[in-house]
C-alpha cells in the first residue's frame, strides 16, 4: 500500500531501518490472525538490536517484513531510505540484493554448490566477476575458521559450519542492514564467540538486528534488546 509523504511519522533520519505502526496478518481463508500490531523500531548503524520472544511470536516475520520478503498489511517500513511498501517483488528483490544480508535459521544454502559458491553467489548476482568473487569468499570463510572446507557441500558439513558459511555469505557483500536469525545457534561456545565478534566488527557501522533466544548473544554483541510479545516491541533492561 503506498502512502503519501504526510503519513509518514517522524524519526531519526540518520536511521538504517525505520518502522512505524507497522501491522501483519496472515491471512487464513475468510480469517485473518495478527502477529504484529502498530510495531515501532529503529536500527541505526553501528548500534545491534537484539529481538527475544516466545517462539510463535513474530520475530522471524519481523525480519521477514525488514528484508521485504513479506509485505506489511499497513504501516511505514523504510529501509535504507527506502519505502519498502511502495516496491513491487521484483523492486524489493532487487534492493534485498543490493543493501541486506540475512542468516535464516534453516541456512537457506544451494546443495549442488561449494561452501565457496554459495558464499560468492551474493557477489555473482551483483555482477561481480568470478575470481573476485571467489577470492572474497575464500577470505571470509578463512576467517571463519572453515579453511579446507571450501570445496564441500552442504551435506557435507556439520550443521555448525553449515551456519558459519551462511554467516560468511550474508557479510561478503557489505551490506549496509544484516538481520540474522539465530545466528550462532549451532555453534559451540568458542566458536560462537569468535562468530559474533565478527558479525559486530562487520556490522561497526552498518545495521544489525538479531533474532535470538540466548541472553548471551545480545551481551556478546553489546546490542539493545527488546522483546517482542502481543505484536509490539518493548526495550528490556539488562
Amino acid at each position: 500500500m503506498t502512502r503519501s509523504d504526510e503519513q509518514r511519522l517522524s524519526g531519526d533520519p540518520n536511521a538504517i531501518a525505520r518502522l512505524q505502526r507497522v501491522h501483519f496478518a496472515h491471512r487464513r481463508r475468510r480469517r485473518s490472525l495478527a502477529v504484529l500490531e502498530g510495531l515501532d523500531l529503529e536500527v541505526r548503524p553501528g548500534e545491534p538490536v537484539a529481538i527475544v520472544g516466545r517462539s510463535g511470536s513474530g520475530k522471524s516475520t519481523l525480519l521477514d517484513i525488514m528484508a521485504g520478503l513479506l509485505r506489511a498489511t499497513s504501516g511505514f517500513v523504510e529501509i535504507c531510505k527506502s519505502d519498502l511498501l511502495a516496491l513491487d517483488e521484483d523492486g524489493r528483490a532487487r534492493f534485498r540484493l543490493e543493501n541486506i544480508g540475512m542468516v535464516r535459521q534453516e541456512f537457506d544454502l544451494m546443495p549442488s554448490l561449494s561452501s565457496v559458491e554459495n558464499v560468492a553467489l551474493a557477489l555473482r548476482l551483483r555482477g561481480v566477476s568470478r575470481g573476485d568473487a571467489a577470492q572474497a569468499a575464500r577470505g571470509y570463510l578463512e576467517r571463519l575458521d572453515l579453511s579446507g572446507r571450501e570445496n564441500h557441500r552442504p551435506d557435507e558439513l556439520s550443521g555448525g559450519e553449515r551456519q558459519r558459511v551462511a554467516l560468511a555469505r550474508a557479510l561478503v557483500g557489505n551490506p549496509r542492514l544484516v538481520l540474522a536469525d539465530e545466528p550462532a545457534g549451532s555453534l559451540d561456545q568458542e566458536l560462537r564467540a569468535e562468530a559474533l565478534q565478527l558479525l559486530g566488527e562487520a556490522c561497526a557501522d552498518r545495521g544489525l538486528v538479531v533474532v535470538t533466544h540466548d541472553p548471551q548473544v545480545a551481551k556478546i554483541l553489546s546490542a539493545t534488546t527488546f522483546e517482542l510479545k502481543d505484536g509490539r516491541l518493548s526495550q528490556t533492561i539488562s
